[in-house]
């Protein structure tokens, strides 16, 4: 899902847990100023779009740890980064639901 790469860890049955990480690489952006921008950016439409995975944490009693990595090369705007992480979160929500089906 460019601009985002994105990893997780679900563990079902451990107990509800929701945790998330945020990056931007220094390589591509030099100034630190930039770099927190897009991670504050990252970290709003988490705070804003969370619900959904952490009910599904809650109910099925999982543990689900995400990191979020900004991959791409210039400055993205807030309309673009709602739009990714809607699409990334939804992609995690069928996968717990897979792990959740799975057989022990």
């Amino acid at each position: 899902m460019f601009p985002f790469r994105v990893y997780f860890n679900v563990v079902p049955g451990a107990g509800p847990d929701l945790q998330a990480g945020f990056s931007a690489p220094a390589k591509k952006f030099k100034k630190a100023v930039d770099r927190n921008r897009i991670k504050r950016l990252m970290r709003e439409v988490y705070r804003l779009e969370k619900e959904p995975i952490k009910k599904i944490a809650t109910e099925k009693k999982m543990v689900i740890h995400l990191f979020f990595i900004y991959t791409g090369k210039e400055m993205p705007s807030y309309e673009i980064v709602v739009s990714k992480i809607i699409v990334c979160l939804n992609r995690i929500i069928v996968t717990s639901h897979e792990a959740d089906t799975s057989p022990a």
